[in-house]
C-alpha cells in the first residue's frame, strides 16, 4: 500500500494570502484557507471576494485542499497572476495540483459552491 501525506492547514500561507490579496476588512475574517504548499508566481494581480458580509465565513475558500474523492489531485496548486484578477462569488474548493493562470488583464470569476480540481 502506498502511503500518501495529506496536506494540513498552513497558518502562515493562509495569513499571507488573506492579508496580501484581500482588503483588510475581508482579510481579518480569514475567508481563504491554504493547505500544504502553494506556489504564487506573479504578485501583480489581485483577488476579491464578492458576497454579502453575512455570508463571509472563515475557510469558505479552500486552496490546495485535500479532496474526499480518491485519486484527485497530486502536488501543489500554482496560481499565476500576471495583471489578472480572481473574483470569488462564494464558497470554493481548489484542489491539489490545480493551476490557475491569468495573464494580460484576465478576470476569472469563480461562482458559489465551485469545485476545481485536476
Amino acid at each position: 500500500m502506498k502511503w500518501r501525506s495529506t496536506p494540513s492547514l498552513s497558518l502562515w500561507r493562509t495569513l499571507v494570502v488573506n492579508f496580501y490579496f484581500l482588503p483588510f476588512r475581508q482579510a481579518k475574517k480569514l475567508p481563504i484557507y491554504v493547505y500544504g504548499g502553494l506556489k504564487i508566481t506573479k504578485f501583480i494581480g489581485c483577488m476579491e471576494i464578492v458576497c454579502q458580509a453575512a455570508e463571509m465565513s472563515r475557510g469558505m475558500i479552500r486552496i490546495n485542499a485535500p479532496s474526499e474523492a480518491p485519486g484527485l489531485g497530486e502536488g501543489n496548486t500554482e496560481i499565476v497572476l500576471g495583471h489578472g484578477k480572481i473574483i470569488f462569488e462564494g464558497q470554493a474548493f481548489i484542489g491539489r495540483g490545480s493551476k490557475l493562470l491569468l495573464w494580460g488583464g484576465g478576470v476569472l470569476r469563480i461562482g458559489n459552491n465551485a469545485f476545481l480540481s485536476t
